[in-house]
């Protein structure tokens, strides 16, 4: 199932029914066994339920001190000393010194890079990536292109149940075939998926009962 095909069946049919109707789809997809689907609609809440109270968001900490702007300065002087003593022909000062700027530089960028990932992520920022979110978005599938490949995945599924001779409640199934084309007429594409869904679920239903009594039967 693609995302939007899942958003659509979500957002078009209850919970339940979307849940039975991606199962149905993915099985009938090539989807084998085991498919599970879980759906939450979440709504205003109560009004007996307070609102929870937030955290405010500390002010952003600078990214360092001035003590740490005067170790980077020191380094820096240190190490033009130390080149100079070298260049002076004083080479144990001036390793001294150039040891000492390094260990300064060092420390100075163990601190920032420290600082850099301590910094709090701006989620006001809707732009940026989040790749630590547990979902994704995607913008529905048209109501009309869903409406038409349901009918086709039906009628076929209701030819092969007929010639199969599945135990399908037909007067059922007829009614959410009607509606279907009521709803075609009336161009109320999101109705008609939900009949379709309707009659797929007729026919889904006593094939899943069939392989289940065959296995049985196998087992046994």
């Amino acid at each position: 199932m693609r995302d939007e095909e899942i958003g659509a069946l979500a957002t078009e049919l209850s919970p339940s029914q979307a849940c039975r109707a991606l199962v149905h789809l993915a099985n009938l997809r090539g989807g084998g066994d085991n498919c599970t689907v879980t759906i939450v609609r979440i709504g205003d809440l109560p009004a007996n339920v307070p609102l929870p109270e937030l955290p405010t968001a500390a002010p952003p900490e600078p990214m360092l001190e001035w003590s740490w702007l005067a170790l980077g300065w020191a380094a820096a002087i240190a190490f033009a000393l130390g080149m100079l003593l070298i260049v002076f022909q004083r080479p144990v000062a001036g390793g001294v010194f150039t040891a000492l700027s390094a260990a300064g530089f060092v420390v100075l960028i163990r601190a920032i890079l420290g600082r850099r990932r301590s910094q709090p992520i701006d989620e006001s920022d809707l732009s940026r990536t989040n790749y630590w979110r547990p979902y994704r978005t995607a913008v529905i599938r048209s109501m009309q292109e869903l409406f038409d490949d349901l009918g086709v995945i039906e009628a076929s599924l209701s030819r092969a149940a007929r010639e199969e001779g599945w135990s399908v409640r037909w007067s059922q199934h007829s009614q959410a075939i009607q509606a279907a084309s009521e709803a075609k007429g009336e161009r109320r594409f999101g109705r008609g998926v939900r009949d379709y869904c309707r009659a797929i679920d007729l026919l889904m239903t006593p094939l899943y009962a069939q392989r289940r009594e065959a296995k049985d039967a196998a087992a046994s």
